[in-house]
């Protein structure tokens, strides 16, 4: 399975137009993921409400890889991020040892776009996959990973998001341990 055609791109608030070389980018990227799974671990399926967990197992600048655990519904996997040799983030992610997803992952703008393996896409097309500027946020379309019709029920994409409700409560109970 092959990356996309065009060449990955990150761009970042601190970098010119011509963005962050792949060798620095993509690690910073990786471990900006591998931290917000560290930070924030309630995530939802938006549509259905279906409540995923998700932690941080590894870093990219610590092992090479960014590995990032999650459970849903009874049944738990993990995403492995890694530095595909043409300079896009791989994401690959398996539940037990099938690979359930792979997706190649570039930050073109304030947002991600995430590319199935083989993609042909020219440098201002937006993914079918998209991660929010912020991480608290994951979209993608069935017909670029059909492996995704099993949750998606009849709609034409899939949309993860940090839980808020819960978020709201762990905010709360830091703010109280602090002032208590």
């Amino acid at each position: 399975m092959s990356a996309p055609t065009r060449s990955a791109y990150y761009w970042d608030y601190s970098t010119t137009e011509a963005g962050d070389a792949p060798d620095f980018g993509g690690p910073w990227l990786i471990d900006g993921f591998v931290r917000t799974a560290d930070s924030i671990a309630d995530w939802k399926e938006a549509d259905l409400g279906l409540a995923i967990r998700v932690w941080s197992i590894a870093t990219f600048e610590d092992t090479g890889a960014g590995r990032i655990g999650f459970a849903a519904a009874g049944v738990e996997g993990e995403i492995v991020l890694t530095m595909d040799p043409t300079g896009w983030v791989l994401a690959v992610a398996h539940i037990g040892e099938a690979e359930v997803f792979r997706g190649y992952i570039d930050r073109t703008w304030e947002m991600c776009d995430i590319w199935p393996a083989g993609a042909t896409p020219s440098r201002d097309d937006e993914g079918p996959g998209r991660i929010g500027k912020r991480q608290h946020w994951v979209g993608l379309a069935v017909e670029d990973w059909p492996q995704l019709q099993a949750i998606a029920k009849g709609r034409d994409s899939v949309f993860f998001e940090v839980d808020e409700d819960k978020l709201r409560i762990q905010m709360d109970r830091e703010r109280q341990a602090k002032s208590g």
